[in-house]
Parts: C-alpha cells; structure tokens; sequence
C-alpha cells in the first residue's frame, strides 16, 4: 500500500486523528472487497493502488509506480481515448460519475477486461475537483463468455447442420434456419414441436428416462430418422450436448442429414463385395500388404497355396532366409514406388512351382499406402517352352527342308502357270484362227463360185467358136460377162488378202510380242475384225471413239490381248442373260506421255464380294462352265507388266463394268530372259 505524503503545517491533531481513523475503516473496507480499489489525489498528483488493483493484473503489489501515467499506459490503445474523455467529462462537471469498459494489459502482455468507475469526493470552494476514488472491476470472464456465445450463435446461425435446442420436457426452444430447411417446417411451427413428433423412431413416453441419460454421459453421437413435413422420412445423424445456461438446462443437438453418406456406404459395400467377388474369382494368387509389411488381403487361390497368412509378416510366412530376404527386397523396392515384375521357382510344399510374381505399389495420390503382389503360375508354360526348346534344336533342319519343298513346289507352280497362261494364249489365238478361217470362207466361197461359172461360159463360148457360128451378139455377152466375172474375183480376193493380211499382223503381234510404233485406232480396227466372226449372229454392239494419229511405241500384241480377253470375259459375263449389251471402246490423251484407254459394257455387273479378286488366277464365277480364271489375271499381269501402265476396274451389280487403263505413249523396256 502507498502511504499518502501529508501537506505541511501544524494541522490540527483532532484533524488528523480523525483522519487516521478513517483510512483504517477505508482500508479494512478495501482488504475486504474483491475489486481493485484506487484513489486520486488530484491536488498532490498522488494515486493509490490497492493490492487487489495489482494482483488482478499479475502483478506484486507495489510493483510499479502508482501514477496515472503508469495506468494510462496499461491502457489498450483502442481503449485509452474513450477512457480519458470519459474522465475528463466527470472532472468538468458533465457526468455526475464516470463508467466505461475497457481492456488492461496483465504482466505477461495479455489483455484484461475490467469496469472502471470514478467518482470525485472532494472540491474546493471553486469547485475544482480535489480527490477522486473509484473501482476496477475484473469482468474478463464474462467478456470471453460473451464472445463464446456471440460466436456460438454466429456459427449456428450460418451452420450447415440443423441446430435445436431441446427443454427438459423434449419441445423445442430454439432451431436454426437450417432446421427449419430440412424438414420443411417453419420456425413457429418448430417451437411448438417435441422430438418424438419429427423422429418416428421415438415414442413419448421414452423421453423421461432418455433425458436422464442426457444428463449422466453429457455429450453422445447416435443415429436416427427424421420425418419431413411432407412425409419422407430420411437417415440423420445427432450430435448431442447437455448443456447448461443461466440455471436451466438444455439438449443442444447437430443434426445432419446422412443420406447421401448413406447411399455412399450402401455403394461402398457392394463396390466391396464386387471387388471381393473379383478377387476371388481370379485364378492365380493375389495380396495385398501395408506399409508395415503386414499382409491385410488374400485371395482363395493364394490360401490353397500358402494357407492363411492374412496378419502375418512374411518372415511368419516362410524360415527359408534367402527366400525371405528376397521377398522383403521386393516390397521394399515397390514401397519406394517400383513395380517389380520376376520369374522364379518356388518350392511349395513337396512341388516346385514357376510364378512369375509382379510386386507393384498402391498409391493415395501421391502417397503410396500398401502394396499388391499377384503370383501367377506358369509351371505349365514352363514345360511347354522347355518342350519347345527341344524342337527347336531342330527346327532349323526342318525349315530348311520344307523350304526346299516350297521353292520346288513354287517352281512347278509357276511352271504350271505359264503353261496355262500360254494354253490361254494358244486358245485366244485359235479362236482368231477359226474366226478368220470362217470370215474367209465367204470371199473364197464367192471366188470359187465365180470362177467355175466364168469357166463354164468359157467353154460354151469356145463350142460356139469352134461351130463358126459367132455372133456379135454372143461376143458383146460374153464380154459383159466375162467382165463382171473378173471384177468379183478381185473383189472377193482383196477381201481375203485384207483379212489375210489382218490376221497376219495379229498373229504376229501375239505370238511374238515385239514391240514396235502403231497407231492405237488402227490396232483397235484390227483387233475387232478379228473379232466380227465372234459377234456374227449376236445382237451385241462395239461402239469405239479412238481419234486417229495416236501413235504410241510399244507392244501391240500384249494389248490386243488385252483387248480380246476384255471382249471375251464381257460375252461370258457381263451379258450372261442380256440379248442386246453394247461395249464402248474410248481413248483419250492424258499428257505427253499417257493415253488413257476406258473399256465399258452395260452389263450385269460385278458384286462389291468379287471386285477385290477378279485379278487373281483362277477365281471365276463359271467353274465347270468353260472359264479357267486366267483371262483378266493375264490382262493384269499384261498392262501392268508388258504394257507398263495400270488398270483399275469400278462395277455395282445392274450397272455393267468399267476398266480404266493408263498406259505410257513408250512402254518400258523389257528385259531378255538372259539379263532377267
């Protein structure tokens, strides 16, 4: 305690004494009261603490100046304007007393709430303030009690969850918003409810014995239902706190609405029992281990092989060390985040098994939180390569013969081939020799005739000569008619020397594929010539528009060819049931070097099945009818090999046919059999 200095001068002892004994009732007053006590010698500028005042700061009494300096600067600078304008509007006269709340800073530097009050006891004559007393009271309690609830309220208020605050009797007094949301009623509507009227899981009557538990275990989560307003009923989940306040108490209870969770657990089980289904159903073994190296999971198979080892470590698995040692390299190398993948050989049991294992980690994002190892049995692959390593030994030689079996059979097939690709040849070309031979029967046929009648006038005319008896008249008719005789021989053998000569050049060309400069229109002419005797009788037309002056240095054989197989496989094909096809035969330059040689008929078409094999050997749709498959395989190998050029082929059955040849104005160069 701070003694006051006493003004000088001879005071009165009366005075003094009386003086005296009223600070000793002031300060048993103090001592006694539990709030900090000051006083304001405002003349003297002296202040007094009491002990309270000190120690409900922490500090010993005394243990630093008691001025009103040293309590302005325990002041919160938030608080200290307020509380000197507070004081000093006492001090002027405009509040009979002051009282403000204002926070104080303790020793260790934290802050304490506190009422300060002031009053002034004594003034002079003039009025001015002479002394002022006052009390700080500690009100640092209530203040966090306030901003608790304050906060509380703020956080229920805004909580996601439904807040209710439950009376002893199970009504509500009081639900947030929330509340109100999830079950559909309004917040009157609420207040005037019990528990058991929104839990349909609750009866009444078990309120009383409930609340009593309440109130022995204080805090308990449960599970439970709540009933909407509307009548659904959804899975909750309750948080509640026995709770007391200003002398009553009260359930204050969370609750969330756990459907969704529900529904995540219901899927999480059978997601479970799926995954649980799916590992026993695989046929080889299966683990899982944890970090510590524990085994957590097993499948069927792998038990079959290693029993239970579900909590066990591997060194309770096995006492073969190399074998533990290796197992535990493993795990360690995927718990760093590898994936192991080894053959071995494993003694299990009386058997030795071949695994090829794979150890690989189970990650948490980034986090890896176990690992998986699957051992997979491949004993019997095993066997199966240890058996096909001993035919390899041999395969070499056994390649090496079939190969030779091959290329003999290659060599007789190719053999085969050109023999029939030649028969082919010898068959087109004697069909133009029966044709040619026919068509020559008629010039000859007429020659022949003509000249037997020419004979016979001769020998009447010679009788009439040797009678003596020649008249003018039988001159001038022999004449005429030895004339007309004449004129129809030479007429009937151009005709043949024509076709002869025709025939001649086809026959050449085709037999001997020389090559040599022609004029594509007239190879064109030609070639159907040949051909008239093969048409005669048929109502089939060959419409053909090739400009003259075409030249082009290459094989005209090879492309006659051609074009007599294209005739021939749309007689046999594409007019199969049709009286009257009609055949286009066009030519058209592409660039300096490329004709382009277009071959259509109207026919029945080829159906989209066959148009990829139509240039393979021996694919025909008229086997055992005459057709050998050979005819648009020669015209391929012919255009795209002798010819140079390429042939593409565009049909859709009831559409007839279309080949677009491209070949090169000068063919390539063929190699003789000795340089090939």
């Amino acid at each position: 305690m701070v003694n006051r200095i006493q003004p000088a001068g001879d005071a009165a002892d009366a005075a003094a004494g009386v003086r005296r004994r009223s600070e000793e009732r002031l300060r048993l007053v103090i001592e006694a009261t539990s709030d900090g006590i000051w006083d304001w010698n405002l003349q003297a500028g002296e202040m007094f603490f009491s002990d309270r005042w000190y120690t409900m700061l922490d500090y010993a009494p005394g243990e630093f100046p008691a001025t009103y300096a040293s309590w302005r600067e325990r002041l919160h600078p938030d608080d200290r304007a307020p509380a000197e304008a507070a004081v000093q509007a006492h001090l002027e006269g405009c509040l009979p007393e002051y009282s403000i709340e204002c926070r104080m800073q303790a020793k260790r530097g934290d802050w304490r709430w506190v009422n300060a009050r002031g009053k002034v006891i004594e003034r002079d004559a003039a009025g001015r303030p002479l002394r002022m007393v006052g009390t700080h009271v500690d009100i640092d309690a209530r203040k966090r009690t306030e901003k608790a609830l304050r906060l509380a309220q703020l956080s229920i208020s805004r909580a996601s969850d439904a807040v209710f605050w439950i009376a002893p009797n199970g009504y509500f007094v009081e639900v947030n918003e929330q509340a109100c949301s999830s079950l559909g009623f309004t917040r009157d509507e609420l207040l005037s409810m019990a528990v058991w009227e929104i839990d349909p899981d609750f009866a009444a009557e078990r309120w009383p014995p409930h609340w009593e538990q309440t109130r022995q275990l204080g805090k308990r989560r449960i599970e439970t239902r709540h009933r909407r307003r509307d009548g659904t009923i959804f899975p909750v989940e309750v948080i509640a706190n026995h709770v007391e306040y200003e002398g009553e108490e009260y359930d204050f209870a969370f609750v969330r609405d756990v459907s969704e969770r529900k529904r995540a657990e219901t899927a999480l089980r059978e997601s479970e029992a799926r995954l649980r289904t799916a590992i026993e159903s695989i046929p080889f073994d299966l683990f899982l281990i944890d970090v510590g190296g524990r085994y957590v999971l097993q499948n069927s198979a792998s038990r079959e092989h290693w029993g239970d080892v579900s909590g066990k470590r591997p060194a309770e698995v096995t006492d073969d060390q190399a074998l533990l040692a290796h197992w535990q390299s493993n795990n360690a190398r995927a718990l760093a985040g590898e994936i192991v993948g080894e053959d071995v050989c494993l003694g299990v049991g009386d058997a030795q098994r071949h695994i090829h294992n794979v150890i690989a980690p189970i990650r948490d994002g980034d986090a890896i939180c176990g690992i998986v190892g699957v051992n997979i049995d491949i004993t019997e692959r095993k066997r199966v390569e240890a058996e096909l390593q001993r035919y390899r030994e041999h395969l070499e030689d056994v390649v090496r013969e079939r190969t030779t079996a091959l290329a003999r059979s290659n060599a007789d097939l190719r053999q085969a081939m050109e023999h029939l690709v030649q028969t082919e040849k010898l068959a087109a070309l004697g069909h133009l020799v029966a044709g040619v031979a026919h068509e020559l029967n008629t010039p000859l046929g007429n020659a022949r005739l003509v000249a037997g009648t020419l004979g016979e006038l001769l020998r009447e005319f010679a009788v009439t000569v040797e009678s003596g008896s020649v008249r003018r008249s039988q001159v001038t008719t022999f004449l005429a008619r030895g004339r007309e005789a004449v004129e129809l021989l030479e007429r009937n053998a151009e005709r043949a020397a024509d076709l002869i000569t025709q025939f001649k050049q086809v026959a050449v060309d085709q037999s001997s594929a020389r090559r040599r400069s022609f004029d594509l229109r007239q190879t064109v002419d030609e070639v159907l010539t040949t051909l008239r005797p093969v048409l005669k009788g048929l109502r089939h037309q060959i419409e053909v528009d090739v400009p003259g002056g075409l030249e082009l240095d290459s094989y005209p054989g090879p492309l006659e060819q051609v074009l007599v197989n294209l005739v021939g496989n749309s007689l046999a094909h594409g007019f199969a049931g049709i009286e009257a096809g009609r055949i286009e035969l066009k030519a058209q330059t592409l660039d300096a070097q490329r004709v382009r040689l277009t071959y259509s008929d109207n026919g029945v078409g080829i159906p989209a099945a066959n148009l990829t094999r139509i240039f393979d050997p021996f694919f025909t749709t008229r086997l055992g009818q005459g057709g050998s498959g050979l005819g648009l395989y020669i015209v391929y190998n012919v255009v795209t090999g002798v010819l140079g050029g390429s042939i593409k082929v565009d049909s859709a059955p009831g559409h007839g046919t279309l080949f677009t040849l491209t070949l090169p104005r000068t063919a390539p160069e063929r190699l003789s059999p000795a340089t090939r």
